[in-house]
């Protein structure tokens, strides 16, 4: 597990600035950033999942608003960590597809699972 229980809290996540849709993941680092600190320290599947963040809050924001506003954001989000947790657990660098495009259609589908596991 990446992120402990006890310390899961989306907000300690995301920080907002003075819009809801401006949301931006702390610390912020480039997508592109080829200089991270923490490189040599974290494995793969760990990096991934911290620089892709920014994708579970652009993908659970765009399914809440085609839920037609049902459900909180929050647990949007939260399925959408599990979600982005499998996909870089799973990703293989060696297929040449690109990560984002690997993890989206998993985001999603913890999302869906979330949400019909609600109602």
């Amino acid at each position: 597990m990446l992120i402990p229980d006890d310390v899961w809290d989306p907000a300690t996540l995301f920080m907002t600035d003075s819009h809801l849709s401006d949301w931006t993941v702390a610390p912020r680092m480039s997508a592109r950033s080829t200089h991270r600190p923490y490189a040599a320290d974290i494995p793969l599947h760990e990096r991934l999942f911290l620089d892709n963040i920014r994708l579970v809050y652009h993908v659970a924001r765009r399914m809440m608003h085609a839920e037609g506003g049902h459900g909180s954001l929050s647990d949007f989000l939260r399925a959408g960590m599990v979600g982005l947790q499998h996909a870089a657990e799973t990703y293989d660098s060696a297929a040449n597809v690109p990560f984002v495009r690997h993890a989206t259609p998993h985001i999603r589908r913890a999302i869906l699972y979330e949400v019909t596991m609600v109602n």
